[in-house]
Formats: C-alpha cells, sequence, structure tokens
C-alpha cells in the first residue's frame, strides 16, 4: 500500500519524457489563459474609460488569444489520450500477465472479469483522467496565482484563501467515501457473478423451474449494486454542493468585496482588477476541481492496490523452452490438501520412460487434481516431486513445462478456427498439422468443413465429441515427451474411443491417463494402473 501512495499511475506506466512534454503543453495552454484574461481586463478598462484604440486592440487580443487557447488545448488534449492509452495498455496487460502467471489459482473468473471490466474503467476516470486534471490545473493555478500577486497581493491572496474554503468540506467527507467505494466494489463483483451465472445457466434454470429463485438470486445483487453505487453518488454529491456553497461565500463574495474597496481606496485599478477578477476563475475553478479529482481518487484506491498486488505476485512463465526428455517421474510420500481436507496422501509412485499409467477410481479422489499437479499449476503441501532425479519445487516446476502435454475432460475452445485452436498460434508444418488430425480422428471433419471454420463461443457450432478431439490434437501435435490425459474419450462413442486410445498409447514416451471408465481392452494397453481412492 505504501509503493500505491509513492508512485502514481502516471510516473509508474509513462516515461518522464512524455510526462515533461505533457506538462510543457499545459503550460502553454496556462499562458494562454492568462493572456486571454489581460486583454479581458483591458477591454473592460477601455470600455470603462472611453478609449476606443485600447477597446479595439484588447478585443483583437482577446480573439486571437481564445484562438490560441482552442489550438493548444486540442494538442494536449490528444496528447494526454495517448497517455491514456498506453496507460490502460499497460495495466490490462500487466494484469493478464499475473492472471496467467499461475499464482492465483482459486480464485473466481467472474471476480477477474468484474475487475478488467468494471473496476479498471472506473480508474481510468477517476483514477488515471484525474491525476491529469491534477497537473494540469497545477500548472494554470500557478501561472495564474503568480501574475495576479504581481498586480495586487492581497486581493489575490483573499481570492486565493476564500478558494481553499472546500478543501475542508471535502476532508470531512473522505472515510465515508472510502467506505462507500469498497462496498460498490464487493458489490459489482456479486452482482457480475449471479449476472453470468443467469445468463449461461438458462437451459438448466428452465429444466429445473428454478427461473424464480435465480431472478431472486439476481435482484438482490442488483439492489446491492444499485444501492451501493446510489451511496458512492450521494456521498460524492454532497461533498461537492457543501463545497462549492463554501466557496460562493468565502471565494467569490468576500474576495470581490476586498477588491471593489481596493479600487474606491485608490489602491488598484479597475482594469486591474477585472485582470484579477478573470484570472480568479482559473485559480479557484481548478482547485475544486483538484480537490473533486482527489476525492474521486478515493474512490479506485482499493481498486490500485488491488492493481500493486497482482504486479507484485506475478511470474513470469517461460514462453519457449526446449524439451527435455524424462526419464523418470516419481512422488515420495505425497500429500496434496484441498482446503482443509486431505485430497491425496501418502502418495508413492513412479513412472519411467515407455510407462503407460492408468489411474481409475470414481469423482472426487483427487485424480484430476494430481494431474494438474504433475504439470505444475498445484504444489504439493507435503512430501517430494523429482523429474530425472532432480527434486522439483515452486517455479522449478516451469522448467520441465515443454516437456507435458495435457488433455482435460472439459474441453478449452476459443472463439476462433480449427487451426488456431490446435495449433494456440503457434507455428507448425501442414504435415504435422495433418498428422495431428488424423491421430486425432478429425480429417473428416476438417475436410468438410476446413480449417479456417469458426467454432464459435465455447466451440457451440461443433458436437462434444468433435471438440474433445480438437482438445486431443492440441496435445499431439506437439509430441511432447509426457501426455496428460483426464477422461480423454468420455464424449466418443466405444469405436472411435478405441481407435483414440491406440493412438494415445503410442504418441509419447510417457502417458498418464485418468478415467472413470474404460473397457477392458483399452486397459489392457496400458503397463501400469493406479486405482483411487488407495486402501
Amino acid at each position: 500500500m505504501r509503493t500505491l501512495k509513492r508512485k502514481s499511475h502516471l510516473t509508474k506506466y509513462v516515461s518522464y519524457k512524455k510526462l515533461i512534454l505533457l506538462v510543457f503543453l499545459f503550460i502553454l495552454k496556462a499562458a494562454a489563459v492568462v493572456f486571454t484574461a489581460e486583454f479581458f481586463g483591458r477591454l473592460i478598462g477601455g470600455v470603462s474609460d472611453g478609449k476606443w484604440q485600447v477597446f479595439v486592440t484588447s478585443a483583437i487580443g482577446l480573439g486571437a488569444s481564445y484562438v490560441v487557447l482552442t489550438l493548444i488545448g486540442i494538442i494536449s488534449s490528444i496528447f494526454a489520450n495517448g497517455i491514456i492509452l498506453t496507460i490502460n495498455s499497460k495495466i490490462k496487460m500487466n494484469y493478464m500477465q499475473f492472471f496467467l502467471s499461475g499464482k492465483n489459482v482459486g480464485q473466481e473468473i467472474d471476480g477477474h472479469l468484474s475487475y478488467l471490466t468494471n473496476d479498471l474503467k472506473l480508474l481510468e476516470e477517476n483514477g488515471i483522467k484525474g491525476e491529469l486534471t491534477i497537473i494540469e490545473n497545477i500548472c494554470l493555478i500557478l501561472l495564474s496565482f503568480s501574475y495576479a500577486v504581481s498586480l495586487d497581493w492581497l486581493t489575490t491572496i483573499v481570492f486565493f484563501l476564500g478558494a481553499l474554503a472546500p478543501v475542508a468540506i471535502g476532508q470531512m467527507q473522505n472515510k465515508k467515501i472510502e467506505v462507500a467505494s469498497k462496498a460498490l466494489s464487493n458489490a459489482n463483483e456479486k452482482y457480475t457473478t449471479n449476472l453470468k451465472n443467469l445468463l449461461l445457466g438458462k437451459d438448466t434454470l428452465i429444466i429445473y423451474q428454478a427461473i424464480e429463485e435465480a431472478k431472486n438470486r439476481f435482484s438482490k445483487s442488483l439492489y446491492h449494486m444499485e444501492k451501493s453505487s446510489n451511496q458512492l453518488s450521494n456521498h460524492l454529491k454532497i461533498t461537492n454542493e457543501l463545497s462549492i456553497l463554501a466557496f460562493i461565500f468565502l471565494g467569490v463574495i468576500l474576495p470581490i468585496s476586498v477588491g471593489g474597496y481596493r479600487v474606491l481606496t485608490g489602491h488598484l485599478s479597475l482594469t486591474l482588477f477585472f485582470v484579477i477578477f478573470q484570472l480568479n476563475g482559473s485559480i479557484s475553478n481548478p482547485l475544486v476541481e483538484i480537490i473533486e479529482c482527489l476525492t474521486e481518487l478515493k474512490t479506485v484506491k482499493q481498486i490500485s492496490t488491488r492493481l500493486t498486488e497482482a504486479e507484485a505476485n506475478t511470474v513470469d512463465i517461460p514462453t519457449q523452452m526446449r524439451k527435455q526428455k524424462i526419464d523418470t517421474i516419481s512422488l515420495q510420500n505425497a500429500l496434496i490438501r484441498v482446503g482443509e481436507k486431505n485430497l491425496i496422501e501418502n502418495l508413492d509412485m513412479t513412472i519411467r520412460n515407455g510407462d503407460k499409467l492408468l489411474i481409475s477410481g470414481p469423482s472426487g479422489f483427487g485424480k484430476t487434481t494430481l494431474l494438474n499437479t504433475l504439470w505444475g499449476k498445484y504444489q504439493l503441501d507435503d512430501g517430494e516431486y523429482v523429474i530425472n532425479d532432480e527434486k522439483v519445487l515452486n517455479e522449478k516446476t516451469f522448467d520441465y513445462l515443454s516437456s507435458f502435454s495435457l488433455i482435460k475432460q472439459k474441453p478449452l475452445i476459443f472463439n476462433d478456427t480449427i487451426h488456431y485452436n490446435v495449433t494456440l498460434g503457434k507455428s507448425f508444418s501442414d504435415a504435422e498439422f495433418n498428422e495431428a488430425l488424423m491421430n486425432a480422428c478429425l480429417t473428416e471433419l476438417v475436410e468438410e468443413k476446413t480449417s479456417d471454420y469458426i467454432v464459435g463461443e465455447n466451440g457451440e457450432n461443433l458436437s462434444g465429441g468433435q471438440l474433445q478431439r480438437i482438445e486431443i490434437a492440441r496435445a499431439l501435435i506437439r509430441k511432447r515427451p509426457v501426455l496428460l490425459a483426464d477422461e480423454p474419450t468420455s464424449a466418443l462413442d466405444p469405436e472411435l474411443s478405441k481407435v483414440i486410445h491406440a493412438n494415445l498409447l503410442s504418441s509419447s514416451d510417457i502417458l498418464i491417463e485418468v478415467a472413470h471408465k474404460i473397457s477392458a481392452d483399452e486397459a489392457a494397453g496400458f503397463t501400469k494402473i493406479l486405482k483411487f481412492p488407495k486402501e
């Protein structure tokens, strides 16, 4: 958290060279504002003094200064938007790197989805844009205040002190805003989860006549989310309105009275008073806006903290690694715990090159968890995991990542082409691709639909068996030494299952397959069988 306070989003994600250029543009814009105030005061002075030449030249100068102000404003806005683009891209990519790094095992997908869409959008609006606004307004205040003080220090100081009045109001509301912001973030995450469940689970809810119950759950989460949003909006509105009221009395009425007195007593000309009055808007309004931005920054404190923690816990996963030959895989007195439950304990297992291991048994005894432990998703809670006589712990698992392929029980299918789903964007020759299709019994499908056929969201354009074979082809095309297969043929008919099993048994040096049910003929092809639960 201290790191978050020390470094803003701008200095964290943007080069100092770009920030310096942006500040320079903001200073030019502030200078243009000062010139408009100067010409405006002269214009009014020319009218009051009846000096036509002063009036005309001031009017021309005022128009020219507004043109310059507009041009600089456009340029600085485009440049600032480019910085926002850079920061948003880096933040989202950093968070995705954290998500893909494997250090967030057990977190719900809905929570990440809500954070990447809703929370990070709020961070952009109230955080990143707020910091840019603060910098721009600081430049404007400093330049305007310096010039106004040079004209009449007393009137300027009174204007400035009056503009500070809203600060106290904002401080009074800060704690309430932080609490309301945290409540909104939590309520929004629950709402997103219920919304996704309702959209994806419609068929199941209809079949089991649970629509009303689901609607009630959704209604409650919707109400809490909207109520939390409403409460946060109310706190922000109250803070802003009270700040404006304080500003009117102490930032407008009082300084105008002081300035008027200075004119009447001859300490200040009417022309200069109008210049100071005009500049006051370039001091007080930005000051109020800064206060509002500081208040809004409080609303994204929790979001920023989560991002900082994610970046600190990101592990770089190698993308290019040499396949290592696997001679032996060994678990010694292995313990794998899920929550408070010992899912697998006292497991001793040794697999050598050429072994084909079948892990059988009913659901719920850790077969899939064991496969995920072997490739590195989970770590042993106790015992030893040894590969090629080397003890494997934590990040060491990834040294062998390129030696494992994994066939999931529920295929992970991307809304893309068959070709992409098999290759995942990696480069393979046509011969390698076609061989993988043949071994996964997908040749006929690709000949019918082509490899560029879009499979649809969650593979909705293909059958369950076709999707499972895409998952199999994805593993086979890589020809890795160890193939982990979790119920690889559960969606296939018996004859096709036999063909696929024969191909799997011959496709890698080591095959470790989990199966709930398997025919005697298929089981006969394995060299070892491990039954769960272990007695």
